[in-house]
């Protein structure tokens, strides 16, 4: 059995350090500087499955997504955005956090300017945003 991670990329289920990461990086998100070799899935697990994570317990929170180039970090904000989109089964337990039609009920949604969960208070940053160092 598979699960998917990056657009592309297959991740083995069952993968006992990937689980253990997991569980490392919801018990103790922040404060932290995760140095991990290449292709062990620290964007699928911190970048993907930690921002939708974070936004579902709190709303109100406003993530950057940076990268060296802003198309890069759009690709994360993108497999984001989708998830809230097409993820039925997430929009129906989460349904007062994420749209039921975001494309038409979300006051941004778009790779631009960022997307906007269901939230109480009205700040001008969107709750995930894509950027550049450049």
């Amino acid at each position: 059995m598979l699960w998917h991670g990056d657009p592309g990329e297959s991740v083995p289920a069952g993968n006992v350090w990937l689980y253990e990461r997991c569980r490392e990086v919801e018990a103790a998100p922040d404060d932290r500087l995760d140095l991990w070799a290449r292709d062990h899935y620290k964007s699928t697990i911190i970048t993907y499955g930690g921002v939708i994570q974070e936004i579902i317990r709190d709303p109100e929170i406003t993530v950057g997504i940076f990268s060296h180039i802003r198309p890069a970090s759009k690709k994360f904000m993108r497999q984001i955005k989708q998830t809230f989109e097409d993820h039925d089964y997430l929009k129906a337990l989460y349904h007062d956090v994420l749209w039921d039609k975001p494309r038409q009920d979300a006051p941004k949604w778009s790779e631009d300017e960022g997307i906007v969960v269901r939230r109480r208070g009205t700040p001008k940053e969107s709750n995930v945003e894509a950027w550049s160092l450049r």
